[in-house]
């Protein structure tokens, strides 16, 4: 089996990084969702906090939108530190009523996560730009799907820093 461990160091590097102010990491990567989720709990891009999931929305074979699920921490302990949160918080949302959240998302008590058709949707019905600043995880992105998340960041007047490391990450360098 093939393991690609995270380096010791990652956690404390995005730490330093966010303490420097002004800084926002975020994980944009090929890899699947619970992955993707589970890394960036590591690293605390996600902090240990309830995440709201993209999930595309399907009536009779047609893409209708995008529904929000609620994912909890991996954690138990975790899980139950956030029990307060949960407890407002419905399982499932449309984007028009997360996008009427704002001040749930700007506290970071909650974050966001999208996987690339999810992402493509959000830019095709253009309601991406408002909820870019609070998606933290971007899981099973293609090559133009970072260079188009680069894109969009830069489009927001964010200065972008971009790492990667292999040949899908490329054009997004």
């Amino acid at each position: 089996m093939y393991s690609n461990l995270l380096r010791t160091d990652s956690r404390h590097a995005i730490e330093q990084l966010e303490e420097m102010g002004n800084i926002r990491t975020v994980m944009v990567t090929g890899d699947n969702l619970p992955c993707a989720h589970r890394i960036a709990e590591e690293v605390g891009i996600c902090d240990h906090v309830p995440l709201f999931v993209g999930q595309l929305r399907e009536d009779d074979n047609n893409i209708e939108g995008v529904d929000w699920v609620l994912k909890l921490p991996s954690s138990p302990k975790q899980q139950e530190s956030n029990i307060d949160v949960q407890q407002q918080l419905e399982s499932t949302l449309t984007t028009e009523i997360l996008l009427d959240q704002t001040e749930m998302l700007q506290s970071g008590l909650v974050q966001l996560a999208v996987t690339g058709p999810v992402f493509a949707k959000l830019i095709e019905s253009k309601q991406i730009k408002p909820l870019l600043r609070f998606i933290r995880v971007f899981a099973r992105m293609t090559p133009q799907d970072k260079v188009e998340t680069v894109k969009l960041h830069i489009g927001c007047g964010k200065v972008v820093g971009f790492v990667g490391d292999g040949g899908n990450d490329c054009g997004a360098l």
